[in-house]
């Protein structure tokens, strides 16, 4: 994991790079885990919540991160998350590692930035409460629709109800981007809403000053946004 780290680190420079911790749970099995079955797997143990009840997996993958970011920039992004508390605990394992890090004489990051991903309705309505603990914001807008709809989205017999349009996903994407902006922290976009140009103009009228797409799709939003009349 360190040298996996390392290696994009290094290549991004100067830019930092962002590192999403396990995101496992829900449509993403790993059977290495030994998960067990879920009755609902997208509302069950995933994410974060993972993380957190497996520490030895996630103190793993915290302490390869901070040690490949030794002297560089980099962006910790916590998944699912849907509590202050854990946020709390990820920082508190944070915290821990770096002083055994410390204490062993092994170089280290020493302040990464701790952002999460907004995808559960609970974090995007106490987004402005979020935003007090958070370097940065990630609307992850694929669960979030489902979520906010209580449609899978990979389901055919409800595709009609899992609706990016829909006004509580319009308001809370607003409410989201407003409360980051108001703290003073980086919110972005990832997810099919991102990369799609129906909403580039929508989001940037939101505030939104970033995009997380697909490769191919950069310079395409890239152009849709420079075509924008601002006036």
């Amino acid at each position: 994991q360190i040298k996996a780290y390392r290696d994009v680190i290094l290549k991004a420079r100067p830019n930092g790079i962002t590192i999403r911790t396990l995101d496992a749970g829900g449509d993403k099995q790993l059977e290495y885990l030994g998960m067990e079955k879920e009755e609902n797997p997208f509302l069950g143990n995933r994410g974060i919540r993972l993380c957190l009840n497996n520490p030895e997996i996630f103190g793993e993958q915290l302490r390869a991160i901070l040690i490949a970011a030794a002297g560089e920039k980099v962006k910790i992004m916590l998944p699912m998350v849907s509590s202050l508390d854990e946020i709390r605990k990820t920082k508190a394992m944070i915290c821990d590692i770096q002083s055994r890090l410390e204490a062993e004489g092994v170089e280290y990051c020493k302040n990464p930035q701790i952002g999460i991903m907004i995808e559960t309705p609970a974090s995007a309505v106490m987004a402005e409460v979020f935003a007090k603990y958070s370097d940065f914001f990630s609307i992850g807008t694929n669960d979030l629709v489902q979520y906010i709809t209580a449609a899978d989205r990979g389901n055919e017999g409800v595709e009609e109800l899992y609706n990016p349009y829909h006004p509580a996903v319009m308001r809370l994407l607003n409410n989201t981007i407003k409360a980051g902006n108001d703290a003073g922290i980086e919110v972005s976009v990832c997810g099919d809403m991102a990369a799609n140009g129906n909403f580039t103009e929508l989001l940037i009228g939101m505030g939104l000053k970033k995009f997380s797409v697909p490769l191919p799709m950069a310079a395409r939003i890239k152009h849709k946004i420079s075509n924008i009349d601002v006036n």
